[in-house]
């Protein structure tokens, strides 16, 4: 018979198990259904990891196929803090050397409270074996993507650069950058206690799509040569800065286009802004005597002279209002033609006043001048052209021989374009193609014509004066044998507080050949050489070589003697 005591006994115990259980289901009920989901997400966090797969960028090619920008396969190193507690100080001393940074960097960032760091990223391809094979907690790799530039600064402010994201910063990388990216994936691995892969989730992946390739209208080549001519120029003449344009005047194609300094664009975090940036369309100067030949171009059109029509140029000093003009060497009676060959001051400022500010301004901006030229580059600026309301009683003494105007290489270039081509002026482009991964064409660039600046009769006497500038006047320098060149000098005194300077020059050379049928423009800027400044002695040497051999690389015909 059971006592009264073993039924209390076993009601006490039975209370209990019961306290218990339901001390037990309530804490169940808290885990399951009230924590169930945060926990869950912890412990997810924990073993399983969501991985952004980098798309690989689109390569950038010249227009014969030729690589200029391309992605290469790179390791980063990352680390997950919560698991690397028991990583002693020694293998924090050999992963420091291995990755290049201090062991204090390290452990800042091996105690870091985030959940995920990396320790280094883009770094040579094999790196990460080298640190896995170390067998260290919550320590890996990852595999990403650099982008490598394999001919180093050739074309570098063309090219531009991208960030440690893989994002363009400047350059066509920038311009062009929603179609050189293309769309990560992202894919869903789980991880143990040591922070190594176990699985991957192929359920939970989605592939990245890579970006399109980019066909340039810049050839290898040509750059090759600009840039060379251009840094020997930059050297010798100890200058600030310098560009150097090479262009299809039929199409508007940049075919080179340089600038010094330079940099490394695999390394462009180790090189100043002023080395970096694209001078050709950024940096404005006023054009000095090159500008000369929008002036006539002008009064041609408007048929207020003939090429014989003759130009008192004073003997060397012009009276207008209260400053006087001067040329550099003083000429009486000059013809219309040879007052452009001898580059005479004077002589334009009398084309100028025959034309009147208004259509003067007009047919500046009809060039191009004062506006973008629209080319697929970033950074492009107007330049200054005021409008006729706003010029001065000596504007008329001073625009027609390329001063109170700015411009830059690129525009200057255009404008010359459109009298070697016959009068038209061109859209400039250094984008010829875009393809996508299995080589299609995804967008083509065709020639763009803006408009026509000036009729062809009017083109073909500027061309005659021009060849005239090589023949018989200031850019004799740039005579190249078995060719027609047609050519202007400029030297423009740089503008400072009060006037201008007597020390500081911008010394420019533009031309174009066969003259007869222009392939290509050519134009060298040089600023602020030392000791010799004139445009013909300063760039003009440079634009002959630069001519010699791209006749010679294109296989150009000779004229016949």
């Amino acid at each position: 018979m059971v006592s009264k005591w073993h039924k209390f006994r076993t009601f006490l115990v039975l209370l209990g198990l019961s306290a218990c259980l339901i001390y037990l289901l309530q804490h169940l009920y808290q885990i399951q259904l009230v924590m169930g989901e945060a926990l869950g997400q912890k412990a997810r966090a924990q073993h399983q990891m969501d991985f952004q797969i980098s798309p690989r960028r689109g390569n950038i090619y010249d227009r014969n196929g030729k690589e200029l920008a391309i992605t290469v396969s790179v390791d980063s190193i990352c680390a997950w803090p919560e698991r690397t507690k028991s990583i002693t100080d020694k293998e924090v001393d050999k992963l420091s050397s291995i990755l290049g940074i201090s062991p204090s960097t390290l452990r800042e960032k091996l105690h870091s409270r985030k959940s995920f760091v990396y320790l280094a990223r883009k770094v040579d391809k094999g790196m990460g074996e080298e640190i896995r094979r170390l067998n260290l907690p919550g320590i890996d790799h990852l595999e990403e993507v650099k982008r490598f530039y394999p001919k180093g600064s050739l074309g570098a402010h063309l090219l531009g650069f991208v960030g440690v994201d893989g994002t363009g910063l400047e350059g066509l990388e920038l311009y062009y950058d929603r179609y050189l990216r293309g769309t990560p994936g992202w894919c869903q691995v789980e991880k143990d206690a040591r922070g190594r892969e176990i699985l991957p989730f192929r359920d939970d992946y989605a592939p990245p799509t890579d970006g399109c390739h980019l066909i340039l209208t810049i050839d290898e080549v040509i750059q090759h040569i600009a840039e060379r001519e251009l840094e020997r120029t930059f050297q010798e003449r100890e200058a600030k800065g310098g560009a150097l344009v090479v262009m299809d005047p039929k199409t508007g194609q940049i075919l080179a286009l340089a600038n010094r300094p330079t940099f490394n664009p695999n390394s462009f975090k180790d090189c100043p802004a002023n080395c970096r940036r694209n001078r050709a369309i950024t940096d404005t100067f006023e054009p000095g005597s090159t500008f000369k030949v929008i002036t006539a171009a002008a009064a041609l059109e408007e048929r207020l002279f003939q090429l014989k029509d003759k130009i008192f140029c004073e003997e060397g000093s012009y009276r207008l209002s209260s400053h006087s003009i001067r040329d550099v060497h003083p000429h009486g009676w000059l013809s219309f033609k040879e007052a452009v060959e001898v580059s005479s001051n004077i002589g334009a400022v009398k084309i100028g006043q025959a034309l009147g500010k208004e259509r003067l301004y007009g047919y500046i901006r009809s060039f191009g001048l004062g506006a973008k030229t629209g080319i697929d580059l970033p950074g492009e600026v107007r330049g200054l052209i005021r409008p006729p309301q706003r010029w001065s009683k000596l504007s008329l003494g001073a625009i027609p021989f390329g001063q109170e105007i700015t411009v830059t290489a690129v525009q200057l270039a255009t404008a010359l374009s459109a009298i070697a081509n016959g009068g038209i002026l061109m859209c400039p482009r250094a984008v010829d193609a875009i393809l996508d991964q299995e080589g299609e064409v995804v967008r083509k660039f065709e020639p763009q014509a803006v408009k026509r600046v000036i009729s062809s009769r009017t083109a073909k006497q500027l061309t005659e004066i021009l060849i005239g500038v090589v023949e018989n006047g200031t850019g004799k320098i740039a005579r190249l044998k078995g060719y027609r060149v047609a050519g202007k000098t400029g030297t423009a005194q740089k503008a400072e507080r009060g006037g201008y300077s007597h020390t500081k020059f911008v010394s420019s050379f533009m031309g174009y050949l066969p003259a007869e049928d222009p392939e290509v423009v050519i134009l060298v800027i040089i600023d602020e050489p030392r000791g010799h400044h004139y445009g013909s002695t300063v760039a003009g040497p440079a634009f002959r070589r630069v001519a010699e051999e791209v006749m010679s690389y294109l296989a150009i015909s000779k004229i016949k003697n």
